[in-house]
């Protein structure tokens, strides 16, 4: 009788801890993907972001903020390649408008 309730006890304990974990999963996922989740990404808005330099694939320094023109920062990693019409208008608008600096910033 014992055995029977010590496996009866432990399965509605494993259930009870899947639930759980279940419930803070899912919470997590939800506030992330809220409208509150989303405003916390990156940085405020009207904050200043942090001044940095460092040299480019073809050793050209890039600083921001860049003292003279407006700069468009996009932050990807290997999986931007995987969108040929996003790079082809990120190409055109760079050859368009001349007083836009492209940086993107790949994650190695």
């Amino acid at each position: 009788m014992t055995a029977v309730f010590n496996a009866v006890f432990l399965f509605m304990e494993g259930c009870l801890l899947l639930l759980c974990l279940i419930s803070i999963c899912y919470t997590g996922f939800l506030r992330l993907e809220s409208r509150i989740g989303v405003a916390r990404d990156g940085y405020p808005p009207g904050k200043a972001v942090p001044s940095w330099s460092l040299p480019d694939s073809t050793g050209l320094m890039r600083k921001t903020p860049g003292a003279d023109h407006w700069q468009l920062l996009i932050f990807t990693n290997h999986a931007l390649v995987a969108f040929p019409d996003l790079l082809a208008g990120i190409r055109q608008l760079a050859s368009t408008a001349k007083e836009l600096e492209i940086i993107i910033l790949a994650q190695r």
